[in-house]
C-alpha cells in the first residue's frame, strides 16, 4: 500500500471512528453483523459461537456444528450502520479466496453508497488479510485476538496460530488501522505483551475476560497485572475499550 493511500485510508477510517465512539466512550460499538460465511476450525474453547451449538433461524446444520460454510443468499443483505462487523462470530481464514473476494466487492459497492460505514474484519491468522489488501473497501479497520504474549499450553485452548506467531503476522501486516482484542485476557507478562501492544500500535484495543469462568477455567490475569499493562498502553496512546462483562480480578497471588 503507498503512503498516500495509507494516509487517505487512516483518516477516513479515523473519522468513521470519530464518529462511533466519543473521547470519553469506554464500550467498542460493533454495530450490525453481516455474515455471508459463517464457521471455524479453531475450536476455542472459551468461542460462543463452536460451544452454543444452536441453530440459526434457518436450521442450517453446518451453523449448528459451527463447520465453515456459505450463505450467499445474504450476500445483497448488507446492512445499513455505522459500523458493519464483517462475518464477526467466525474466522475469515477459512473463507474460499474467490468467495472472499466477491465479498469484498458487494462490500466496495456499499461503501460507494454509503461512504461513512467502517467495516470491521477480524481473523487469528491475519496473514489471510495480506493477500487482499489492495482490495478492502475504505474504511475498514482489521482485527485479531490476542489473549496472552504466552505460548506454553496455548495448544490445550485452542488450534490457532500461537499467541507469538499471530503477534508477528499482525505486526508485519502493512495495513494503517487496526484493533487488537485481548478477550478473553488470560495471565501474562507485563513488559513483553505491553511492548507487542506498542509496536502493534492498535487503533483501539478491547478487552474482555472469561464469560463462563464457573464452566471454563483459564489462567486470569490479576488487577496488579493488568493495571499496569494498562496503565503502559494509554500512555503510550493506545485508547482502550472493556467488555460490558469485564471483571478485574482484584487479589494477586503473585510474589
Amino acid at each position: 500500500m503507498s503512503n498516500t493511500n495509507k494516509k487517505r485510508s487512516k483518516q477516513a477510517v479515523t473519522r468513521s471512528t470519530a464518529e462511533i465512539n466519543s473521547s470519553t466512550t469506554t464500550k467498542f460499538d460493533y454495530g450490525a453483523s453481516w455474515e455471508p460465511f459463517r464457521g471455524c476450525r479453531f475450536g476455542c474453547k472459551y468461542c460462543a459461537g463452536n460451544n452454543n451449538s444452536v441453530e440459526d433461524a434457518n436450521h442450517c446444520v453446518k451453523c449448528k456444528a459451527f463447520a465453515p460454510h456459505y450463505h450467499p443468499e445474504v450476500l445483497n443483505l448488507i446492512p445499513n450502520d455505522t459500523v458493519i462487523s464483517v462475518c464477526g462470530s467466525s474466522d475469515l481464514s477459512f473463507c474460499d479466496y474467490n468467495y472472499f473476494q466477491h465479498m469484498l466487492f458487494k462490500l466496495r459497492q456499499h461503501q460507494r453508497r454509503h461512504p461513512k460505514t467502517c467495516y470491521l474484519f477480524q481473523s487469528k491468522q491475519p496473514y489471510f488479510f495480506g493477500i487482499f489488501i489492495n482490495e478492502l473497501p475504505p474504511n475498514t479497520i482489521l482485527a485479531t485476538t490476542l489473549e496472552t504474549n504466552r505460548d506454553e499450553d496455548y495448544g490445550e485452548i485452542s488450534a490457532a496460530p500461537t499467541p507469538s506467531e499471530r503477534y508477528r503476522q499482525f505486526l508485519n501486516l502493512d495495513f494503517p488501522q487496526k484493533f487488537l482484542m485481548l478477550d478473553p485476557l488470560m495471565d501474562f507478562d507485563v513488559h513483553v505483551f505491553a511492548e507487542w501492544i506498542i509496536r502493534i500500535n492498535p487503533q483501539l484495543v478491547y478487552v474482555g475476560s472469561n464469560r463462563h469462568p464457573s464452566k471454563l477455567l483459564l489462567p486470569d490475569p490479576f488487577s496488579d497485572k493488568t493495571n499496569a499493562l494498562f496503565r503502559t498502553i494509554e500512555c503510550a496512546g493506545i485508547k482502550i475499550y472493556y467488555s460490558e462483562t469485564y471483571i478485574f480480578k482484584e487479589d494477586s497471588c503473585s510474589p
